[in-house]
């Protein structure tokens, strides 16, 4: 369906008689998705109209406009009858929220990854950290997976970060660290599918099944990192101690020298770059 006609549907749910705090997500849900559309039609307008990076935001429009479908459907299967309103328990108030919260949740995951360039809102009330991070990747793989075929062997690694979500939230030391990891690995991966969407021989060339090979490998080193934590101790104690703080610190070494080495073969050899 038409994002446009989803979104005035959206707004209709907006204006009835509910509690503050669903209306708070629902506005917010509103303006994750109009932003996005909005800067999508831009880029069809104007070619010159692009993130700085040049990740076009309309490759993740058809995924945002299914989580908005999802987003009404729920609203009318649960909001829609005034009657039902009214006769919400606070434990069904609170169970809305959080499944609301929940889809505005996998929306700023997106909107974080497709623009950058444009922070989220102040009222939003979210602030970025590692599990934020490690779910905006998660959702991005799995758009670009679908949308770029050349993308698809990343597909195993984006089933993974769901895992990975799991471990990071059980973090209670060297969360920055981990954050920062995360950082890099997203800006990484933006520069991979930058450098596909930007080449025309993009599903033939043989440069670009290379860089396919390095992104999974260092995508796959930090999903094993984590996750053997957790399997051997469980990353809630492990965190604590200096040799898995050394162990993180040599996987951002590696991170960091995979995406400046993307990074400066990406910028400084334009004959083999089309921009």
């Amino acid at each position: 369906m038409d994002t446009r006609i989803l979104l005035e549907r959206l707004k209709v749910f907006s204006n009835y008689n509910i509690l503050k705090e669903h209306r708070q997500i629902l506005d917010c849900i509103y303006h994750l998705v109009e932003s996005t559309w909005m800067q999508a039609n831009l880029e069809l307008e104007n070619n010159q109209i692009v993130q700085k990076d040049g990740v076009l935001v309309g490759m993740f429009i058809p995924s945002m406009t299914r989580m908005l479908q999802q987003t009404i459907g729920y609203l009318e299967n649960n909001v829609a009858s005034p009657s039902f309103r009214l006769s919400l328990s606070k434990s069904e108030q609170k169970t809305i929220a959080k499944d609301l919260g929940t889809f505005r949740n996998r929306l700023e995951n997106l909107y974080s990854f497709a623009m950058p360039d444009i922070p989220l809102s102040p009222r939003s009330g979210r602030t970025e950290d590692a599990l934020g991070i490690a779910a905006s990747i998660g959702s991005a793989l799995s758009v670009v997976c679908d949308s770029v075929p050349i993308l698809g062997t990343l597909k195993p690694i984006a089933a993974g970060f769901t895992e990975i979500c799991t471990a990071v939230q059980t973090i209670r030391s060297n969360k920055q660290l981990v954050a920062e990891i995360l950082r890099d690995v997203r800006e990484y991966l933006r520069m991979v599918i930058r450098k596909v969407k930007r080449s025309p021989t993009a599903q033939e060339n043989e440069e670009l099944r290379r860089d396919m090979k390095g992104l999974f490998r260092n995508l796959q080193d930090i999903q094993n990192t984590l996750l053997k934590l957790r399997r051997k101790y469980g990353l809630r104690s492990v965190l604590f101690s200096k040799r898995d703080s050394d162990n993180l610190e040599a996987l951002q070494r590696r991170v960091q020298h995979a995406r400046n080495t993307f990074e400066v073969c990406f910028y400084f050899n334009p004959k083999k770059i089309t921009y």
